[in-house]
């Protein structure tokens, strides 16, 4: 019996990971050939990746299928790139609604993982590119940042209770004041070893350079842009884009009945909280964007909805300037 598709599904644990093989054949029919358990290490997924050589039909495409767990699956990932593998890695919430659609309760290692080789079996899905170097960095620096930048708020905040507050602890408003400097120092040098990272890659820095031209678009505001989105490397069109970051506007129709609700906030935080204040400083420093944030507020009351449509604008100009590499000129009002 020919083989259509193979898929492989992934369940990884800190300490190891549950595959299971599915293939289809030319009668449409689905079954599971092949179930093991590897150790997550180095020993482990050499291991694996020989065994599954040998289980697989070489001339049939196989698609291997894991969710995105922490750092844990990201050897196995990688690994597998190496090799040339078509790798695909799902946000869990997709693996989730899959199971929901196919109305399976219970929850185990050995069950998500016939349950990621089912959906690779059934589902097109898009395959996983690993990013470059740069990007894996400025992703790891950025994120880093934003943890420092809210620890130091809560500090901030926490000491401002203490400072107002009728029986006073000096040693401990001390011991806070000196958290803060060092949370301070510590963003201060990721944003430091952020610019030495992009100054080693011209291409990269000539971009950055032309697209933070565009008013309320900082370094900071388009490096987190890029290390979320790979360089844009994950990134199809723009459509996929707005998506992606979570700014698309949810829509619920029903007969001849259309309303468009809030944005669905499916996609990815870091990129939508990146370009916050960045809508905020274009809707009083950009004309361009102040016009437009102008002109949408005339038709509606909600003011914050302006302030979304200019993240949209804000992130898809990035796109079209970091895709084309042309210079921003901006408009007159």
């Amino acid at each position: 019996m020919k083989i259509l598709k193979q898929s492989i599904g992934i369940d990884v644990s800190k300490n190891d990971f549950k595959v299971c093989l599915g293939v289809i054949d030319e009668r449409l029919e689905t079954k599971n050939v092949y179930e093991y358990v590897y150790a997550n290490d180095k020993k482990g997924i050499k291991q694996f990746i020989k065994d599954i050589t040998t289980k697989t039909e070489k001339l049939t495409p196989a698609f291997f299928v894991m969710e995105a767990t922490g750092v844990y699956h990201q050897e196995l990932a990688y690994a597998l790139a190496v090799k040339q593998f078509s790798v695909i890695i799902l946000l869990p919430n997709k693996a989730k609604s899959f199971s929901r659609s196919i109305n399976i309760r219970a929850k185990s290692d050995v069950i998500d993982a016939k349950l990621l080789c089912q959906m690779g079996l059934e589902r097109k899905l898009s395959t996983w590119q690993a990013p470059e170097t740069i990007f894996a960095t400025l992703k790891i620096l950025t994120r880093e940042r934003e943890a420092l930048v809210l620890q130091r708020s809560k500090l901030k905040n926490q000491l401002h209770a203490y400072q107002t507050a009728f029986v006073k602890a000096d040693k401990t408003i001390s011991r806070i004041k000196g958290h803060i400097l060092y949370l301070t120092r510590q963003i201060r040098d990721t944003q430091t070893d952020m610019m030495a990272l992009v100054k080693q890659s011209h291409p990269v820095a000539d971009k950055i350079k032309k697209i933070t031209k565009v008013k309320g678009l900082s370094f900071l505001s388009v490096v987190t842009i890029l290390a979320e989105t790979d360089g844009f490397n994950i990134i199809l069109n723009q459509k996929q884009l707005i998506g992606y970051s979570g700014l698309d506007v949810r829509v619920d129709q029903s007969g001849e009945k259309v309303t468009k609700g809030r944005i669905t906030k499916k996609g990815n935080a870091h990129l939508r909280k990146a370009l916050y204040m960045p809508a905020l400083s274009a809707c009083r420093t950009n004309a361009t964007m102040k016009l437009f944030y102008t002109q949408l507020n005339q038709r509606q009351k909600a003011k914050k909805q302006g302030i979304i449509a200019v993240q949209r604008k804000l992130l898809l100009l990035t796109y079209s300037l970091w895709k084309t590499g042309q210079e921003y000129l901006e408009k007159c009002a």
